[in-house]
């Protein structure tokens, strides 16, 4: 990670629960123990064990000193803060049922928790007296996962696996009222700080404001309807202005509760979302996942995202900037190339005329021709001004697997299944000379930024040429598999290459040794790009994009793309990455880092090498 964050985590084991101190000065995080960490340092205050199996839930109280948890074990503990000392065992869940959350209430007096088989209790927060127990709505086996108790302590709510929310007298355990939740099972459940509002958070991704007074609805989102939208967390703002939420998507999103409207995209998570929480100032957010990570956010600061939608019909597997910044183009399988204005998210022109799925794409440095290469075999230049085409190059002998102009805009390169590669002029249209030495398809081709270089990638090899003789100057060795992009750094002095075995290399171009492997994809390579000021890397791969510091290999951050980011590209001034994501196209500010941040085990190893 990035030098100024701050990292605190579980060992690579992930924290399940989460909580902020009443002062905003601590975290608490659990996964079998529970961690009291510094929230401005990330530093570790004190780590408390107890529970047997993981603890799923935490709940400071309102002064702060006692900390509540539930966990696996069925067992219900209260924590002394300070000394790490068990105050007391609240017992009464069914061993190996699972507490699945605790909540205490404003004043600190009433402490509920609710287990995984949907029975509710509540406890008197002093010592421990069991108050209530509703298990008569609910029932057993309804798989009970959230709870949640009113800031005044007078109401319950729950929900249970068949789609149906309930809230009850707190003190009687009578039944106020039901909600129905459509179609979705619910995952997680909130009250508002006024107690006027409860969040409901949904198996398919749904969530949704219902007011208690008129039972008005805000829809945030309808959700995806599938596993990877399922909502884990969510948690209102102090002011209850703002909604936060976190899930198996990965990412953080701020609603806000009055319109409905998603204010902010915090990324960065390579895995699901276990937990969010406003700080009690609401200035920050705190979330934590599986894998280890744990971070706190500033939500005014952090790196945000735009979604540029509407443009295509099938998947987008390109995606570059304009010389100047002020248009994205993109192509697709669905055979179209579309020209969009940055700023304003609208399409600009539509460029029709391949036949089959464009694989490749590339602008001109001076920012006057657009270059395509498509499963039709075909190359064709366009006029950026008219969006009109320009010429069609055959010569292919099959797929036209990449595309690139030269620094000075007056040829083209590319790569295709017939082996070769092969230079036009860009003026003409005429073929200029065709290198031959690959054994299989060419899948990736790039000029130096100086012109005199030519790099391509093949099945498991990187080749240079010389560009003036056509010779072949080495062979790269190292990839397992296809090597599907390539990029120089600005100074020409270093080659990136993204292959299927899941990696990202760095080459030296002089010696032709491997300097670096980039370890932290789970699966193929499909691009990579460099920063105009060289110093980091972008990679894209089915379900993420991942940005590496150059130099040292070091993974800064994670940008989810659950349909993939086939295509990516930095802007020209650095300060946004392009991803070609799904039929859309996302954009994200790649400069601002979390405040404090977990550590990066996860599921995809993001140990590099140096060779």
């Amino acid at each position: 990670m990035d030098e100024s964050t701050i990292t605190f985590g579980h060992d690579g084991e992930g924290a399940l629960a989460l909580a902020f101190s009443p002062d905003g000065k601590r975290i608490a995080t659990g996964y079998v123990a529970i961690t009291i960490w510094d929230a401005t340092t990330g530093a570790e205050i004190r780590t408390i064990k107890g529970h047997e199996f993981a603890v799923m839930s935490l709940a400071f109280s309102p002064d702060g000193e006692r900390i509540i948890s539930g966990s696996m074990d069925g067992l219900v503990k209260v924590w002394n803060v300070s000394s790490g000392e068990e105050i007391m065992t609240l017992e009464g869940h069914e061993a190996g049922k699972g507490v699945a959350d605790v909540d205490i209430n404003s004043d600190g007096k009433r402490i509920i928790s609710i287990d995984y088989d949907g029975i509710i209790k509540v406890w008197h927060a002093d010592n421990g007296q069991g108050l209530l127990t509703i298990d008569k709505v609910l029932g057993r086996g309804e798989y009970g996962r959230s709870v949640a108790i009113s800031p005044d302590g007078k109401r319950i709510i729950a929900g249970r696996k068949s789609k149906e929310v309930h809230e009850w007298d707190a003190s009687t355990g009578e039944e106020l009222r039901t909600f129905s939740i459509q179609d979705q099972s619910l995952l997680f459940v909130e009250y508002s700080p006024n107690g006027r509002q409860i969040a409901l958070g949904c198996g398919g991704g749904m969530i949704k404001i219902v007011d208690t007074e008129t039972e008005k609805e805000v829809i945030l989102t309808e959700g995806k309807g599938w596993d990877r939208s399922l909502v884990n967390s969510l948690a209102f703002s102090p002011d209850g202005k703002r909604l936060v939420s976190g899930g198996y998507d990965r990412m953080v999103r701020v609603w806000d509760t009055n319109t409905g409207k998603e204010l902010t995209t915090l990324v960065g998570y390579p895995a699901p979302l276990t937990k969010v929480v406003f700080s009690p100032n609401g200035q920050l957010i705190a979330s934590t996942a599986f894998g280890g990570q744990s971070r706190v956010w500033d939500p005014s600061e952090e790196r945000k995202s735009r979604v540029l939608k509407g443009g295509h019909t099938d998947l987008v597997r390109n995606v570059v900037f304009s010389p100047d910044g002020k248009e994205l183009i993109s192509a697709s399988m669905d055979k179209t190339i579309n020209i969009w204005d940055v700023f304003k998210g609208e399409v600009i022109h539509t460029l029709s005329g391949h036949e089959d799925t464009i694989l490749s794409l590339a602008i001109s440095p001076d920012g006057r021709h657009i270059v395509s290469g498509s499963g039709d075999n075909s190359i064709r230049i366009w006029d950026v001004d008219s969006g009109k085409q320009v010429r069609k190059l055959p010569g292919h002998d099959g797929a036209v697997f990449s595309v690139v102009f030269s620094p000075n805009s007056k040829r083209i390169i590319s790569g295709g299944k017939d082996k070769k590669i092969r230079v036009w002029d860009v003026s003409t249209g005429e073929e200029l000379k065709t290198l031959s030495g690959h054994q299989e398809s060419v899948y990736a081709v790039a000029y130096s930024p100086d012109g005199r270089r030519i790099v391509s990638g093949s099945s498991g090899v990187v080749k240079i040429w010389d560009a003036t003789t056509n010779e072949e100057l080495r062979t790269l060795s190292g990839h397992r598999y296809t090597v599907r992009s390539l990029s120089f750094t600005p100074n020409g002095k270093r080659i990136i290459s993204g292959g299927y075995d899941a990696t990202v290399r760095i080459w030296d171009v002089m010696t032709g040794d491997k300097l670096m492997t980039l370890f932290g994809h789970n699966k193929n390579v499909e691009a990579v790009a460099v920063s105009p000021d060289g110093k980091r890397i972008v990679s894209g791969s089915f379900l993420t994009a991942k940005v590496w510091d150059a130099k040292t290999g070091a993974e800064l951050m994670t940008l989810p793309a659950d349909d993939g980011a086939l295509g990516v590209a930095f802007s020209p001034d650095g300060k946004a990455i392009a991803g070609a994501c799904g039929r859309n196209i996302i954009l994200w500010e790649s400069g601002a880092r979390p405040v404090v941040d977990g550590s990066e085990q996860s599921g995809e190893s993001t140990q590099n090498s140096a060779e």
